[in-house]
């Protein structure tokens, strides 16, 4: 849970490039489970002044979620023991299993993700500062992009693989041109999606 989290924190000591690559792997699996959401409310933490709520978020004993958006479906508050809310300048550590917040479950497209909403009870026991609302929305969008791109190559692979075992008027529908086309435009979307940004 702490690959991104430096050392001296109680981490791995690597950084976001590394747990992209798992949340890649992840993604890849539709692995269920509020690892994603632990992982951002960790991230946000560590780079706050207030770093006690860490070993709990580590160790996985404290799965977390982050309300990003107070009027948008939370992803994995339904398994959150604590939710962090934007208030303010900072971020409210909201505490679930206390009362701090009602948090309802919400349908979802995809059932191996839980969502929900997010009620504020009562003012939060303390306040985290000095993670911004964009800084905390950019470590979201790349852990996000990165377990997509894990789901986004099994679509590939899967895809290929039953187009070469398919077969229609007597022959791998893999060899018509169409379908071809078709898996090259996948592949290509697919390395974008996993591609490093080009230094300029």
């Amino acid at each position: 849970m702490g690959l991104h989290v430096p050392e001296e924190h109680g981490g791995q000591g690597y950084g976001l490039l590394e747990l992209a690559v798992v949340l890649e792997e992840l993604g890849r699996a539709a692995a269920p489970g509020p690892f994603l959401p632990t992982a951002l409310a960790a991230a946000i933490v560590v780079e706050s002044d207030d770093r006690t709520l860490l070993p709990g978020l580590l160790d996985g004993t404290t799965p977390a979620a982050v309300a990003l958006d107070t009027d948008a479906p939370v992803l994995g508050a339904p398994l959150a023991r604590v939710v962090l809310v934007r208030v303010d300048d900072g971020w409210g550590v909201f505490d679930v299993v206390a009362g701090d917040v009602d948090v309802t479950p919400l349908p979802s497209l995809d059932p191996t993700r839980r969502v929900g909403s997010v009620r504020i009870r009562r003012h939060p026991a303390r306040v985290l500062r000095g993670v911004s609302l964009e800084r905390a929305r950019l470590l979201a969008a790349v852990m996000v992009a990165a377990e997509c791109a894990g789901g986004a190559g099994w679509c590939l692979d899967t895809t290929s693989a039953y187009a070469k075992v398919r077969e229609q008027f007597g022959r791998p529908i893999a060899m018509f041109q169409a379908v071809k086309h078709h898996c090259a435009n996948m592949l290509v979307a697919s390395e974008l999606a996993t591609a490093p940004p080009r230094s300029r």
